[in-house]
């Protein structure tokens, strides 16, 4: 594991023309973190928030795989989901959606009334593309499984279906 998390954090320190790096603050940080087997012990449950908006990511979703099997959380956000963070983003959020890469959904409305009608919208188009249980899992089932000590099973294939 710590060698998968070097390998996509040095894949997400490429810089842009200006010298900034190519990825935003809060994912850098998480790459940052240590091994996630040393997370274990500590019942910690590292989440990896608004990926979608990585440039990384962006380009090679399956940088997540290995951090996700490792129990690494996903969270997008509904701006993602509803075009409003632009559309790289937004197909961004929508390709890890349909490869069931995705573990919660955010309003991303810190606290103020700005975007916190989002939720609600995207929620309905996951819902419209992938069935209420998608949803329902990405709004209560992720997050309820913050809340209590056990992780969500990152293997797609034992997920509960949306009938």
């Amino acid at each position: 594991p710590q060698r998968r998390i070097r390998r996509l954090s040095t894949v997400a320190s490429g810089s842009k023309p200006s010298g900034r790096p190519s990825f935003t603050p809060s994912f850098a940080a998480t790459l940052q973190m240590p091994p996630l087997t040393r997370l274990a012990p500590s019942d910690l449950l590292p989440a990896f928030a608004h990926p979608e908006r990585a440039r990384c990511i962006q380009r090679r979703p399956e940088l997540l795989d290995d951090v996700r099997a490792d129990g690494a959380l996903i969270q997008i956000v509904a701006p993602s989901v509803i075009g409003r963070s632009g559309e790289q983003t937004r197909k961004a959020a929508w390709r890890l959606l349909a490869s069931a890469s995705v573990d919660l959904m955010a309003s991303d409305a810190h606290g103020g009334r700005r975007g916190a009608g989002d939720l609600a919208v995207a929620a309905d188009a996951v819902s419209e593309q992938f069935g209420g249980t998608a949803s329902e899992l990405l709004l209560v089932g992720g997050p309820a499984s913050v809340l209590r000590p056990l992780a969500i099973d990152a293997d797609p294939s034992r997920r509960p279906e949306d009938s």
